[in-house]
């Protein structure tokens, strides 16, 4: 479902006889008097129990606003319902709109106008909800005298499930269940595994592209899905990096599927993939396959003295997306073989991506609008940020930290969570504090409001690694290497 909200705004004054005559019917001790001198936001929209998904949506999105703004203002309810759907509310609505009934929409804009309190008029919108009813509706917003805003809910016909999206909220139910022990984040990784399950196929290989009647979609077979396969090893590999704290079967599972999408795997010569791979391996922890993390490892080595040169010390000739995958899957590579020129490259490589990343006390990752390019002057583009480059900045951070305790990554940890909370060139937020969601990244002039999977899950996985960094400081016996070596 998408979401687009526009503002409107109607002085459309009472001018029909068909207008004064239902305002005749009103009940006049019906009309809410003002109960405190908070503005009002007024919702017309479905609530629960009506089983729909905008009405789920503004249930939660009214629960956060009176989380966050509870002494700013208040919210309240125009329920939609009709002749045949009717409801008893656990939260009993300000007004009822019943959308059979023409007279229900002139006694709904009449008391709106009537009441002081509200100062704002949000409407959830379906075309469906009003259906057959267009010229009463139109009546109700244009007799609406106060501000009114549109939010513009549209049902995807070709809705986009991904391999790509369920492996990183795998990942992150594992980070939150390993921080937690909520048990209530079993199901959830349950559901999250079995779906990468069912995007292998038989020759080893996944599909990335799932409709929602559970078929693969032709964008399975017209695209590179090299990355999903990354992906997937790595989310493998941190469910059974947790075997001493999850269920066993679903760390059995996690490593059954592994198993069975690595024959073809050292046919991959994708930077990024491979940087995926070493850090799914290095999470396993499995002896049998050091060696192929010692078969990625060494190209990435090679591929890093092949690029290197007093300036420029990078596996590309560029700087691009995901960067900080590919040091910090060196540094995986070296915890699990204990070769120490992984090592030294690791944090060569890392140290020349944070100096081009980190300028004024504030990360500003690669944008997507310019790569950064080996012996050209690179212009300061501006704008095209995006939260996963943000979250694996984190991450990697953290993984160096874990391992050479150095306060300068932890320092930089929480100046690149800040980048979510505002520390950046536009000053704005880009998590939704009211939602839970993340906006999609920060342009030159605005921030990019849809708020897709893959940016809430990189807040999400860079909060709950923020989170893991308190953990860390507060046992100072943690010591990564030791702990991925024991069982080896």
């Amino acid at each position: 479902m998408t979401t687009n909200i526009i503002l409107y705004s109607s002085k459309t004054e009472f001018k029909s006889q068909e207008t004064a005559t239902a305002l005749l019917s009103v009940n006049y001790d019906e009309l809410i008097e003002p109960q405190n001198n908070l503005p009002e936001i007024l919702f017309i929209t479905s609530f629960p129990p009506r089983e729909c998904g905008i009405a789920t949506y503004s249930l939660d999105l009214i629960d956060a606003l009176n989380n966050q703004f509870e002494n700013a203002f208040t919210c309240s309810v125009c329920a939609l319902e009709s002749d045949s759907e009717q409801h008893i509310y656990s939260q009993e609505p300000k007004y009822i709109l019943n959308t059979d009934l023409k007279n229900s929409f002139v006694k709904t804009a009449f008391h709106i106008n009537k009441d002081t309190n509200i100062e704002l008029v949000v409407v959830q919108h379906e075309f469906g909800f009003f259906a057959k009813k267009e010229k009463e509706f139109r009546y109700l917003i244009n007799s609406i005298n106060k501000p009114v805003v549109f939010v513009f809910h549209t049902v995807l016909i070709y809705s986009g499930y991904t391999l790509d999206d369920n492996a990183r909220a795998l990942i992150a139910m594992c980070q939150h269940y390993e921080l937690f022990q909520n048990e209530n984040d079993l199901g959830l990784i349950n559901t999250y595994l079995q779906f990468i399950k069912y995007c292998l196929q038989d020759n080893g290989l996944f599909l990335n592209y799932v409709n929602t009647q559970k078929e693969f979609t032709e964008q399975n077979f017209s695209e590179n899905l090299e990355d999903s396969q990354g992906r997937a090893i790595w989310a493998l590999g941190y469910v059974i990096s947790l075997k001493n704290v999850l269920p066993i079967n679903l760390s059995n599972e996690a490593e059954k599927i592994l198993q069975k999408a690595l024959p073809h795997v050292n046919e991959i010569y994708s930077t990024r993939v491979m940087a995926f791979i070493i850090k799914g391996l290095h999470y396993q922890n499995k002896k049998e396959n050091l060696f192929l993390i010692q078969i990625f490892a060494n190209r990435m080595v090679q591929m890093y003295k092949h690029e290197k040169t007093s300036q420029w010390h990078w596996f590309e000739s560029y700087l691009t997306y995901g960067n900080s995958l590919l040091p910090e899957a060196l540094l995986c590579a070296y915890l699990s073989t204990n070769n120490d020129e992984y090592k030294k490259i690791a944090r060569e490589s890392f140290g020349f991506l944070l100096s081009k990343i980190f300028v004024d006390n504030k990360i500003k990752v690669i944008s997507n609008k310019g790569w950064y390019i080996k012996d050209k002057i690179t212009k300061n583009v501006v704008g095209g940020e995006q939260p996963i480059d943000v979250s694996y900045t984190i991450m990697a951070l953290a993984k160096f930290y874990f391992v050479f305790k150095k306060d300068e990554y932890k320092q930089k940890i929480r100046t690149a969570f800040n980048w979510f909370l505002g520390n950046n060139h536009l000053h704005q937020i880009v998590y939704n504090p009211c939602t839970g969601g993340c906006y999609d990244g920060i342009e030159e002039h605005n921030v990019n409001l849809n708020q897709g999977a893959e940016s809430t899950l990189s807040y999400l996985m860079a909060r709950l690694t923020l989170e893991k960094l308190v953990v860390f400081d507060e046992n100072p016996q943690y010591d990564e290497k030791k702990i991925k070596k024991a069982s080896i």
